[in-house]
């Protein structure tokens, strides 16, 4: 009972699981450090980091794209 009141609290919505994906994004970004040292040896201790480089500027050039289509559409005014 008491969880479904904590997960139906506004303060805990969005920003919450924005700051734990952060987080945990941040965590993840380092796994290949463990990766290259203990199992595949012949790659760079940051082999991970140029693919997450390039996945995180499309996500970022895309939500830019979004909010710049939504503010746009604000603007002008167009058909709701």
């Amino acid at each position: 009972m008491w969880l479904q009141s904590i997960l139906h609290y506004q303060v805990f919505g969005v920003p919450l699981w924005i700051i734990l994906l952060c987080g945990l994004v941040g965590i993840l970004i380092d796994i290949d450090h463990p990766i290259a040292y203990y199992w595949i040896r012949d790659l760079d201790g940051r082999f991970l980091h140029t693919p997450l480089l390039i996945a995180s500027c499309v996500v970022l050039c895309g939500c830019g794209a979004y909010i710049g289509g939504l503010l746009i559409r604000m603007v002008l005014g167009g058909k709701q």
